[in-house]
C-alpha cells in the first residue's frame, strides 16, 4: 500500500464544502424523507458522492446498504434504522468504509477528503414534531504514514468482533446515559463515548475526527478527554 500525500486541508472547510454541494444537500433531504417511512424501521439506504460532486443512491437493505466500490468517490452517506436498539453512531463497518474512501483520494488531494456521513432519527419529547434528527460525519485525519502502518484490510472476523464489543459497551452505558425522558436510545454523550471506544478497539484512536452537524447546519468537532469524558464542543467558524 503506497500513499502519495497531498496537502492537508482544514477539516471544518472540507465538511462545509461537502454540505454546501447542492447534490449532497438534496441527498441528505432524501435520506431524512426515507427515515419518515415505515421502510426505515429495519432498512438502511444512502448515497455516494463522486469526484465530480454527483451523487448516486445506494441499495436499500435490511440493517445494511451496499454502496459499491469507493474508487472515484469522496465518500458515502447512509441512515441507520429507526428501530429500538439501533446505535445511532458509526459502526466498525462504517469506520472501515471510511478507510476505503480515504485510500482512494487523488494524489493531488489528501486522505482527509474521504468521508462517511450518518443520518438517523429518534423520538424526542422536547423537539419540534416530537422527532430529533441526528447527523454525524467522520474523516481520517491521521497522516499518510499512520495510514500505512494500519493492518489493512480489516478482516470480517475482526469487524464482527468489534461490532459485538460495540453493542456490549453500549449496553453498559444505557442506564447512565439514557435520554430524559427515556426514549429507548442512548443519549448524545453516550453514543459519542461508544464511538471513541470503538476507535480504540480498532487501533484508530486519534486518527479519525468525529463531527456533529446541528439542525442549524453548525459543524462541531467532537473530542474526548483522557478520562473518557466528551470535551466541550469545538465549533467550526
Amino acid at each position: 500500500m503506497i500513499i502519495i500525500p497531498g496537502k492537508p486541508k482544514d477539516i471544518c472547510t472540507q465538511t462545509k464544502n461537502t454540505l454546501e454541494n447542492s447534490n449532497v444537500e438534496e441527498g441528505i433531504e432524501d435520506l431524512i424523507e426515507f427515515l419518515d417511512t415505515p421502510e426505515a424501521e429495519k432498512n438502511e439506504t444512502g448515497f455516494t458522492e463522486d469526484f465530480n460532486g454527483n451523487i448516486s443512491m445506494t441499495t436499500v437493505g435490511e440493517y445494511s446498504t451496499t454502496s459499491g466500490p469507493a474508487m472515484g468517490h469522496y465518500g458515502v452517506y447512509h441512515v441507520h434504522p429507526n428501530g429500538l436498539g439501533s446505535i445511532n453512531i458509526f459502526s466498525p463497518k462504517d469506520i472501515a468504509s471510511l478507510i476505503d474512501y480515504a485510500l482512494v483520494q487523488t494524489p493531488s488531494s489528501h486522505i482527509s477528503n474521504g468521508y462517511v456521513g450518518l443520518i438517523a432519527k429518534e423520538p424526542c419529547a422536547n423537539c419540534p414534531g416530537g422527532i430529533k434528527y441526528i447527523h454525524y460525519v467522520i474523516r481520517f485525519t491521521g497522516t499518510p504514514a499512520q495510514m500505512q502502518n494500519l493492518q489493512l484490510p480489516f478482516s470480517e472476523n475482526k469487524l464482527r468482533k468489534w461490532s459485538t464489543n460495540q453493542t456490549m459497551f453500549e449496553r453498559t452505558l444505557r442506564d447512565a446515559y439514557k435520554n430524559v425522558p427515556d426514549n429507548g436510545f442512548i443519549n448524545q454523550e453516550g453514543r459519542e463515548k461508544v464511538f471513541f471506544k470503538t476507535l480504540q478497539d480498532m487501533g484508530l484512536e486519534s486518527l479519525i475526527t468525529l463531527q456533529r452537524i446541528e439542525n442549524n447546519s453548525t459543524i462541531i468537532n467532537i473530542t474526548q478527554d483522557a478520562d473518557g469524558s466528551i470535551n466541550l464542543p469545538i465549533i467550526c467558524n
